[in-house]
This record gives structure tokens, C-alpha cells and sequence, in this order.
């Protein structure tokens, strides 16, 4: 899927027109430090006024210590809801070379150490307030800087890499360097490449507010029905006590894994994937990313388990991938059946 990124250096932009060039998702600065790009809330109204899916957001950093970057990740999700937009955005932490010189210019020399630090402070935060998070890195860095912890914590990966595919794994490629061109911009704009296409899942759900209320509204009955079924909540009577203490209504979930045991009518179909897309430990891009279901591979889907959230049809589905047999969630919308 094909997309740009923008901030305030493209000016005034016709984004009907950047649609109509086959432009499918856009990423919009919300800032830098502790300013607010000049056209963030312009571009993310016009944007959402046409249709043009907004992927995510990213922030330049100008942090000189952990402390700093979380301020930037919280002042990123203010942006974001300010903009109204949902909790499915990525929000991606952007630490590049101009990051160091800015820090060394304030008597702060700051090492691959900080890098990662920085980074997971930024996206732990990111996480904690609802959104989603993600890096932005060029080769030098992952290849140098990041660690395998950072890695491996299913962050969002931006890969600027400008020469043929990525030579580094990574959920979208940003391909030009400020060279490339769409209509609807005049002059250069970065255009990227997204291989993970259910980042653009639930673009029309509400904004994620936390609140510090009981944790009852973060799952459906369905979804936690399903967890005791796995064995993830254990056995009675400690069970009713661990899915009480969490806030939720035993009497109600423990109906539902009845009748849903009782149920004779499990249908298992097969589908085949029509491009890259994760498998999730639950229903809704915020769950752990589990592996990637590679375009054409065929999975089995147990429908009787499938789960509608915010407009989006989760599938539970088998499938086996280097030799191992995962089980987990998956959009139906990048599946067709067999």
C-alpha cells in the first residue's frame, strides 16, 4: 500500500488530488520537542474531510534524557486527541542524527544507550495512554543502535531505506528521501510503502480515552469467555477470584464459556491471505503481535470464534509458520475464503 509522509514544509496540500494518485494512507508530523507542527491539525482535518486514512503520527525528538521523552510521547498523544483521531493511530518516535547535534549543542553527548532508552520510554508511554506505538529509524540505526530488546517489543517499525526493498524487517519503508512526487504537492514529498496492512484496521473507531475506571470495558465477554476456555485465568475457585479482582463479572463470563462449550455448530473454514498481516495474541490491533501471516498462506479460521469489535471481524484462526503451530486473531478483512 502506498503512502506519504508530510509535515509543514509541503505547504498547502489538495489531498482529493493526493487520493486520486493512488495514495492510500498518509503520516502526519504532529511536532517537534515541545512544538506542534504549523499545519498538523490542518492536514489531519482536511485529510479525515476526504477519507485519506491517517496511519499515524510521528514526533521528532529533541529529548535530552528519558524524562524528556516521555514528555514529547505524552505531548504526541495530546496532539492526537486534540485531532479526534482513533486509538488505532501509531504514534512513532522519530530519533535521528539532528537528535544527537541538537544534544551536543546543549552540552549532552547522548550513545546508543540513550537511543534505546529514549525509544522504549517514548513507545511505553505511548502504549500506556492507549495509542499504538512505533519507531522511525534509518538503517544506520537499526542496524547499529538498536538492540534486540527494542526489537523484539512489537514497536511499529518505519524503515528509511531508499534503495530497493528493505534490507532490514520492518511494517512500511519509507522509499524516497524528500524526492518523491504526487499530485496534489508541489514540490518533493517522502513516499512509503506499507507491508503490515492492518495498521489501517478500526481508522473510524473513537479516540482511546483512558481512565482509571475497572478494567471490565477493556475486553468483551466473548474475548475473556475465550481466555478462560485457553486456560489463561486458571482453575476454580482461584479463577473466580483473578476475574473478579480484574473488575469483571464471573456470573456473565463463566455463562458464556458454558453455552459456548456447548455449542455444537463450531465451523472451521479456510482462508488465504491477500497480503502481509499479523496474528494477534487477541481481537484488536493493541495486542501482542504473535507473527506475520505471509500474502497467499492459507489458515484455518474457527468462525464460531470470531469477534466484532469497533467494525472489525477478528478471526480465530490455526495456522503454522516456520514449523510452528500459532494460534490467534486476525483480520478477516485481508482474508478470502476457499
Amino acid at each position: 500500500m502506498k503512502g506519504i509522509d508530510i509535515s509543514y514544509h509541503q505547504g498547502n496540500v489538495n489531498f482529493a488530488e493526493v487520493a486520486k494518485d493512488g495514495i492510500e494512507f498518509v503520516i502526519l508530523r504532529d511536532g517537534y520537542g515541545s512544538h506542534t507542527d504549523k499545519k498538523f491539525f490542518e492536514y489531519a482535518t482536511q485529510a479525515k474531510a476526504i477519507g485519506l486514512p491517517i496511519l499515524g503520527i510521528y514526533h521528532f525528538s529533541y529529548a535530552l534524557n528519558a524524562v524528556g521523552a516521555k514528555k514529547e510521547a505524552l505531548y504526541a498523544v495530546s496532539c492526537a486527541k486534540q485531532a479526534s483521531l482513533p486509538s488505532s493511530t501509531v504514534i512513532f518516535y522519530d530519533y535521528e542524527y539532528d537528535t544527537v547535534n541538537n544534544a551536543k549543542k546543549n552540552g549532552v553527548n547522548l550513545t546508543k544507550a540513550d537511543f534505546n532508552e529514549f525509544a522504549k520510554t517514548f513507545c511505553e508511554t505511548v502504549r500506556e495512554e492507549g495509542y499504538v506505538p512505533g519507531i522511525y529509524v534509518n538503517k544506520d540505526y537499526y542496524k547499529n543502535y538498536a538492540d534486540d530488546d527494542l526489537k523484539s517489543r512489537g514497536y511499529v517499525m518505519w524503515l528509511a531505506d531508499y534503495s530497493g526493498k528493505p534490507d532490514y524487517p520492518c511494517d512500511l519503508q519509507q522509499q524516497t528521501g524528500s524526492s518523491g512526487k504526487v499530485n496534489g504537492i508541489a514540490g518533493n514529498v517522502d513516499t512509503d510503502e506499507l507491508f503490515t496492512v492492518d495498521l489501517l484496521n478500526n481508522q473510524n473507531q473513537p479516540v482511546n480515552t483512558p481512565t482509571t475506571s475497572a478494567p471490565s470495558a477493556t475486553k468483551t465477554v466473548d474475548e475473556l469467555a475465550q481466555e478462560v476456555i485457553d486456560g489463561k485465568w486458571g482453575v476454580a475457585p482461584e479463577r473466580q477470584k483473578k476475574i473478579e479482582a480484574a473488575g469483571y463479572n464471573y456470573s456473565e463470563i463463566q455463562s458464556r464459556v458454558n453455552s459456548m462449550l456447548k455449542e455444537e455448530d463450531h465451523k472451521t473454514a479456510r482462508y488465504e491471505a491477500t497480503g502481509n498481516v499479523w496474528i494477534r495474541s487477541g481481537a484488536g490491533t493493541n495486542k501482542t503481535r504473535l507473527a506475520v501471516v505471509e500474502k497467499g498462506m492459507v489458515v484455518l479460521a474457527d468462525e464460531s470464534k470470531s469477534i466484532n469489535k469497533n467494525g472489525t471481524i477478528w478471526m480465530y484462526i490455526s495456522v503454522t509458520i516456520n514449523g510452528k503451530q500459532l494460534n490467534g486473531y486476525s483480520s478477516k478483512k485481508y482474508y478470502k475464503k476457499l
